[in-house]
């Protein structure tokens, strides 16, 4: 049962007001989109209202299709100025018990005081919070007074009465002293974050505009090479969240090079210049993903894990299966969980990479080849197969081979009365079905049809790849599975393999 009456929020003047489908303008006048969501919290069910086709209302609607008309509808989200996404092309609707719960809280809310002198470094908050140091006696052993005492040679740059960071990444961007980098009041590092940011909607505004930041030296160029900058120092280590498929590049290039560098830190024009153009370096392809979450809780690298799993997925269909990409892929592992938490929260950023390109979750001859080549690696020079072999051209005719056979697995596996349980049933849990847009598990079914493969090949060797793919015990394909896929995988040899058999 849809509400009546429903309220919207004008994005001009932030207030509530109720929504008419004839003429839908605020109570100030304000004009804005005709095209309205709202979502009934009970059972997540989502209701389109004025559709492109202008159908009557109400309808409700899934996939980005309103189910009165057939009309195809994407929501797109734009970056407000704190880089959270906002509706673009559409806006939600609120029943009226949203409206008066939300009057009556902001009526009972206090003033918020931020006067908050938990210690902070001014280059990376507190994510290097293990490398602060408090004690007095370090602190002089560093080079710094934990007080104020003009008289004892010490310097302003030099005082550190809240402490000091000794992260060498923090160190070199700071640029003051090289033993450490003063802390300040999380007060006093919540302005410079404002003040760091302010201009970032504004480059987001560009991008989508199709214009290319960072040729012009402005302003602009400057906050996407430091927002490039701090993500390449979050991968420091941990290159394998991207690469493959993308190009990696570190991040010394350009701001590492001494001659090329402004006083606060920004490359120069010349060195803006030599900014990576290989069309699949990393930061281009993630780019338009973590302008929305860089202020998002949680450590970059999380954010990177989000982006890069999610788009290499259904933008470049390199397919991998999602608990292989967390064990095998060093910088992953347990952040994983984490990372989809993220992606789950901020789901709508991500729902234009995904929701056109389910086809690609379907098993093809190039996902199987890179399912195979993903597990082969994961046995770094031990494969099962080629342990005591040198020659590369057997190991060549050998992978070809198990990809074809593997390939004629999942031929077969087509016809199974069940098959169809893979897309139609839940397979991943939350939060890895990215609130609820990918149900289906990324490399599953292509997993099963190489172990089949690996049988039929040599079945002295399946039971050690059988533990590489799906563990014994706790592992991570048991915590992001549903008991649906558990259940495939617990019989995996007393039924799966053996549709393939038949």
């Amino acid at each position: 049962m849809i509400p009546s009456p429903l309220y919207c929020v004008c994005r001009t003047c932030n207030k509530y007001s109720e929504y008419s489908a004839e003429s839908f303008t605020c109570e100030a006048g304000h004009e804005q989109p005709l095209t309205a969501i709202y979502t009934r919290k009970e059972d997540g069910a989502e209701f389109i209202f004025n559709c492109p086709s202008k159908c009557v209302g109400g309808a409700e609607y899934s996939m980005g299709k309103c189910t009165a008309c057939d009309e195809e509808f994407f929501k797109r989200d734009k970056l407000n100025k704190n880089l959270d996404p906002k509706p673009e092309n559409y806006v939600l609707l609120y029943s009226q018990e949203t409206v008066d719960a939300h009057e009556q809280r902001v009526a009972t809310m206090e003033p918020r005081k931020d006067d908050s002198m938990e210690p902070m470094c001014p280059e990376c908050g507190d994510r290097n919070a293990d490398d602060f140091v408090f004690d007095a006696q370090s602190l002089r052993e560093n080079g710094f007074s934990p007080v104020r005492d003009a008289g004892a040679g010490f310097s302003e740059r030099d005082t550190a009465e809240n402490g000091i960071c000794t992260a060498r990444s923090c160190i070199s961007e700071h640029g003051g002293h090289r033993f450490g980098v003063p802390l300040i009041p999380r007060k006093e590092w919540e302005v410079k974050e404002d003040e760091r940011y302010a201009d970032w909607e504004a480059v987001a505004d560009e991008k989508r505009a199709g214009n290319e930041p960072g040729e012009t030296g402005n302003q602009r160029g400057d906050a996407y090479f430091i927002l490039r900058k701090q993500y390449a120092d979050a991968l420091e280590g941990r290159r394998a969240i991207v690469d493959p498929p993308y190009y990696y590049t570190s991040g010394e290039n350009p701001f590492s090079r001494p001659n090329g560098r402004q006083e606060n830190g920004v490359p120069d024009e010349a060195n803006r210049m030599i900014s990576a153009k290989h069309s699949d370096d990393w930061f281009n392809c993630l780019e338009t993903y973590l302008w929305a979450l860089v202020k998002v809780e949680g450590f970059r690298h999380e954010h990177l894990t989000a982006a890069a799993y999610l788009d290499k997925t259904f933008r470049r269909g390199h397919v991998e299966p999602l608990w292989l990409y967390a064990s095998e892929r060093n910088g992953v592992g347990n952040n994983i969980e984490r990372a989809f938490v993220i992606a789950s929260q901020k789901s709508s950023i991500f729902e234009e990479a995904i929701k056109p390109n389910m086809h690609v979750l379907e098993p093809s001859r190039d996902s199987i080849q890179v399912v195979y080549r993903m597990i082969k690696a994961s046995f770094g020079n031990l494969w099962p197969f080629f342990a005591n072999q040198t020659e590369a051209l057997d190991e060549a005719d050998c992978d070809a081979g198990l990809i074809e056979q593997a390939i004629a697995a999942w031929q077969r596996f087509e016809k199974w009365q069940f098959y169809g349980k893979f897309w139609d049933v839940p397979m991943l849990r939350a939060p890895y079905d990215v609130n609820g847009l990918m149900t289906a598990a990324p490399g599953l079914v292509e997993s099963l049809c190489i172990l089949w493969s690996v049988k039929q090949k040599n079945p002295a060797n399946y039971k050690e790849i059988r533990n590489k793919v799906f563990p014994d015990g706790p592992s991570y394909w048991r915590k992001m599975l549903t008991d649906e896929g558990i259940a495939m995988v617990d019989r995996l040899e007393t039924v799966v393999l053996k549709q393939m058999d038949e």
